[in-house]
């Protein structure tokens, strides 16, 4: 059988199979590890592939006698760490469920709430483990996931919903990273300060207002953070275009986001 099709059957499996159809697959692979060991390494690590790792490094994992490919070993564990009950949820399960998540045909309120109880997960995850550096606890993880752009995403819907209570759950959402994470990427770091301000001006607050013309003069961008703070005001054409004023100097006019805002000007 070849690998992809050894693939293409693993997928389509997994989701119907127990425990005990998991191990035997695994001993297929020449893992001949107890569950119990499984369980116990699983209950000390966020990292779920951290287990798989360790059974790579001490049996001779081969496929040549199993349906599955051994990619299957990874799928495997982060599967085990689903069906059994942990006071925490595994780093692989968060991952597939945000990916779940991309899916077209979800609805923004099925997404919303998806977002909202996966990232709960996270944050609960990343409290149990004391993790605090941001990228340390999601980027060593080579599973293609861009945690920071999941949490954008979420700030992003609620601020969609328009209403004061989607406002406040993202500016304590916001809080709550700040509070989680002492060290965060730059990038991640400015987005959060952004969502913080834009929903703050949504709920009428002065602190947006100031924040944003912080951000104007601290940002990366000086075109983008002016641009998002204009844009704070889609109803009210006056504001827009005193803004655009404001900064007009500060523009960059070769900027994308320049050429968007002249036109407000006019």
């Amino acid at each position: 059988m070849k690998k992809q099709e050894k693939w293409n059957r693993m997928c389509s499996d997994l989701e119907n199979m127990d425990e005990h159809a998991l191990l035997e697959e695994l001993k297929n692979m020449q893992v001949t590890c107890d569950i119990e060991e499984i369980y116990e390494r699983l209950s000390k690590t966020y990292n779920d592939l951290d287990v798989s790792d360790w059974i790579f490094a001490h049996y001779p994992v081969d496929d040549r006698q199993s349906k599955y490919p051994k990619e299957f070993v990874d799928e495997a564990i982060t599967r085990l760490a689903m069906l059994h009950e942990f006071p925490f949820t595994h780093y692989g399960i968060i991952s597939s469920r945000l990916y779940a998540l991309h899916d077209p045909l979800i609805s923004d309120q099925q997404r919303l709430q998806g977002y909202r109880e996966v990232v709960e997960q996270f944050l609960h995850m990343c409290k149990k483990f004391h993790l605090d550096h941001f990228d340390q606890c999601v980027y060593t993880i080579h599973d293609g996931l861009d945690m920071g752009k999941e949490i954008v995403a979420l700030l992003d819907l609620l601020h969609k919903q328009g209403t004061d209570a989607a406002h406040h759950q993202a500016i304590q959402l916001i809080e709550r990273m700040f509070r989680t994470f002492s060290i965060m990427n730059p990038w991640l770091e400015e987005q959060l300060f952004y969502a913080q301000a834009e929903n703050l001006i949504a709920l009428r607050s002065g602190k947006g207002e100031k924040q944003f013309q912080q951000l104007v003069q601290t940002a990366s961008d000086p075109n983008e953070a002016i641009y998002r703070y204009v844009m704070c005001y889609p109803k009210d054409k006056n504001k827009q275009k005193n803004l655009v004023k404001r900064y007009q100097r500060q523009m960059d006019e070769q900027s994308e986001y320049a050429k968007v805002l002249k036109k407000l000007n006019t």
